[in-house]
């Protein structure tokens, strides 16, 4: 192994290390000064910090398992599909990019961002994944032993005809996704921008960072960087909205024995209630604040999203004592009749990750912050009982010493040594299938 690889390889882990540091994630202590025997010690300035840090590590694991077993049963049965009827590698290949875009794509099409929709960002990942699949298939099963490996996407070359977009809306986002070292007023990195220009200008792609490339989040983290602040923002917040309530409706209409509701109003000046669900059996009723952001995949990210969760705990303060405030013409704008009400919760609902350890208001044993999907574990394990669902949903949260623990492991830098924590995995499993 050459210097400079063990150099660079040195460098990368040291800035893995110190990026928590800067973040106020860890505290750094140097234990030895000495030149050559260098120690510096890091650990997470909290109990809990590091606890919510594992949690959510844990919950995008989880989620990301789903979509992983989801994309896997599809690409096999189209396999199979393809293969009873002799499809072409071409069919094959289409075919897996649109599995692709069906899984992890989970989006309103009509949400725009800047000057694309998702449904024309869809459109234009069919088309390189399409390209992706084809030189994977080739170098799996066509090739000859003399023939070179198919190694790069050339971005520029795909038939972009095929995708029905418009050209400035295809050169467009290849630009917008295209990586740019030291930019100017502009950063990028190839976690999102995974495009990469060669000294010739064309645009190209490795299909070994495609397949590990989580589209739907990375395209729209880079695309928002870039545009999210732009006019259109707050009609993407109540279309985010309005999707997370039908699909809040559609998996609780099952439950026969519960009522829901949408945008109830409560006395000025305090906000809509976003969404309601009353049990007609147990007289419980809970309130619900959505946040539906761009999930995060690091803990700088997940630290990011705090402000959004900060401003649903606020809000969730305000719709108890708005609801209780007047119980009973609050029930009567919900659900059109004035129903008794014994219990009432109020939540903040996101789709994956449930805000950092950094957030003041939440404690280690807080659980007015929850997924949707730990909140839909625990209302079928309670077979539709709300009360019960509610006060079962620490149960779902990954526990620390059942699945997952804090450890503290050491690395050589260098001459220096570095201490430092890192979570592993518990005695269980974590799921919420």
């Amino acid at each position: 192994m050459s210097d400079a690889y063990i150099k660079a390889s040195q460098y990368r882990i040291a800035v893995e290390l110190f990026k928590p540091y800067r973040q106020g994630i860890f505290n750094a202590q140097v234990l030895n000064e000495k030149p050559n025997k260098e120690r510096i010690k890091f650990q997470y300035k909290t109990e809990k910090i590091a606890v919510f840090e594992a949690i959510n590590e844990y919950l995008l694991h989880d989620y990301n398992s789903i979509k992983e077993k989801l994309f896997s049963e599809a690409e096999g049965e189209l396999a199979r599909k393809l293969n009873k009827n002799n499809g072409s590698i071409e069919d094959l290949s289409s075919g897996m990019a649109e599995i692709n875009i069906n899984t992890y794509f989970d989006l309103p099409n009509e949400l725009k961002i800047g000057k694309y929709t998702i449904e024309q960002i869809e459109k234009f990942w069919i088309q390189v994944m399409t390209a992706v699949y084809r030189c994977r298939l080739y170098n799996d099963f066509l090739k000859e032993e003399s023939e070179p490996l198919l190694s790069i996407v050339v971005i520029d070359e795909l038939p972009w005809s095929n995708s029905n977009l418009e050209d400035d809306t295809i050169q467009g986002l290849i630009n917008d996704l295209t990586y740019v070292p030291n930019a100017k007023g502009r950063f990028t990195t190839l976690r999102t921008e995974p495009f990469v220009q060669l000294q010739d200008g064309r645009r190209v792609l490795s299909p070994s960072l495609a397949y590990t490339y989580n589209a739907c989040r990375n395209v729209v983290s880079a695309l928002y960087r870039k545009y999210g602040n732009q006019k259109g923002e707050e009609d993407n917040s109540s279309l985010k909205e309005d999707f997370f309530i039908l699909e809040l409706q559609s998996k609780i209409k099952k439950y026969t024995n519960l009522l829901t509701s949408a945008k109830v109003p409560l006395k000025e000046p305090l906000p809509d209630v976003d969404f309601v669900i009353y049990d007609k059996k147990t007289k419980s009723l809970v309130a619900l604040e959505l946040k539906w952001f761009t999930e995060p995949a690091t803990y700088i990210e997940v630290k990011n999203k705090d402000l959004e969760i900060e401003k649903g705990l606020n809000q969730i303060i305000g719709y108890k004592s708005g609801i209780l405030c007047n119980q009973q013409e609050f029930m009567l704008n919900a659900f059109g009749e004035k129903l008794p009400v014994k219990n009432l919760k109020c939540f903040v609902l996101t789709r994956i990750t449930v805000g950092s350890g950094l957030i003041d208001s939440i404690s280690q044993e807080d659980e007015r912050v929850i997924s949707i999907r730990i909140f839909l574990k625990a209302l079928a394990n309670a077979h539709g009982n709300l009360e019960s669902a509610v006060n079962a949903v620490c149960k779902y949260f990954p526990k620390e010493g059942t699945h997952f623990k804090i450890t503290n492991e050491k690395k050589s830098i260098g001459n220096s040594t570095v201490y430092y924590p890192a979570i592993s995995l518990g005695k269980r499993k974590f799921s919420l299938e």
